[in-house]
């Protein structure tokens, strides 16, 4: 597998000024050579000439988070990171690669999750080129290729969890986000390993059923999370209070007196399974 070569071509701003320099000096020495018959020297004085003119042409300039991928009649013969003008030579062919950090936004995709519920789910991945040989020559587009691998990840991922779960052993995609999260960022990483790309982070962004099932699943998943969540004698007494609300609107109280005391009975029995009788003086 091919890995980056870093190289430190020559700094370019004392050559800026000796290659001009050199030129008018080979210069003066051509026409003084033609001048005098001196035709042997200035053949040579023109071919040093036409050399520091090619040379010229190995001046570029790296930026800051930036690398020149440098190849020579096709073959790859380093990477200069050092940013700066500089001077390599003037055959080379130079491509540029961003060492910024970028992210990048999948769309919201539409997938089936472990249940068989359709949802959409969307995440952002923060990513940056560590290696800029494999990212040039091991991918036809390393850009192109992170946002493919990254949505078929995204896809991977979700179509192994539920939405959301019943049991707090279940890990789901609503309730364990940080989890989700980062084995996210490892599968993204395993699949762009070979493209010399680093995944910084990748998160959900969004995450909801679809619109077709969204307004059959949403409230029934509110009303199993609160009924897991209350403890057993809040779901008693709530269980209480609405057969108590509902049986005094369908039938009614009635009064009696004991003793000079009022007293307020239900005219209703309960089921003794459920709470039993129960009565308020």
């Amino acid at each position: 597998m091919l890995r980056e070569i870093e190289r430190r071509p020559f700094n370019g701003i004392p050559l800026l000024f000796l290659f001009p320099l050199a030129i008018v000096a080979s210069g003066w020495w051509l026409i003084a050579s033609f001048q005098r018959g001196w035709w042997w020297m200035g053949g040579g004085a023109a071919l040093l000439t036409a050399v520091l003119m090619v040379c010229l042409v190995g001046f570029f300039m790296v930026a800051p988070n930036e690398a020149k991928v440098l190849q020579l009649f096709g073959a790859y013969v380093g990477t200069a990171r050092e940013p700066g003008l500089r001077w390599a030579n003037p055959f080379y062919t130079k491509h540029r690669v961003s060492l910024r950090v970028r992210n990048f936004e999948t769309g919201k995709l539409k997938v089936n999750d472990v249940r068989g519920n359709p949802i959409e789910i969307g995440a952002v991945v923060v990513w940056r080129v560590v290696d800029t040989a494999e990212a040039v020559f091991q991918v036809d587009d390393y850009e192109n290729f992170v946002h493919v691998q990254s949505e078929a990840a995204l896809r991977n991922l979700a179509s192994g969890y539920a939405y959301d779960s019943y049991s707090d052993e279940e890990k789901c995609l609503v309730g364990h986000t940080a989890e989700i999260s980062e084995k996210l960022k490892g599968e993204i990483q395993e699949r762009l390993t070979e493209a010399g790309v680093e995944v910084i982070e990748a998160r959900i962004s969004h995450l909801a059923y679809s619109a077709e099932i969204a307004a059959a699943m949403l409230q029934p998943s509110r009303r199993a999370r609160w009924w897991r969540r209350g403890s057993g004698s809040s779901r008693e007494r709530w269980g209480w209070s609405r057969r108590r609300s509902t049986c005094s609107r369908r039938e009614g109280w009635s009064s009696s007196t004991r003793s000079g005391a009022p007293r307020w009975s239900a005219i209703c029995s309960w089921s003794s399974a459920a709470t039993g009788t129960r009565s308020r003086s």
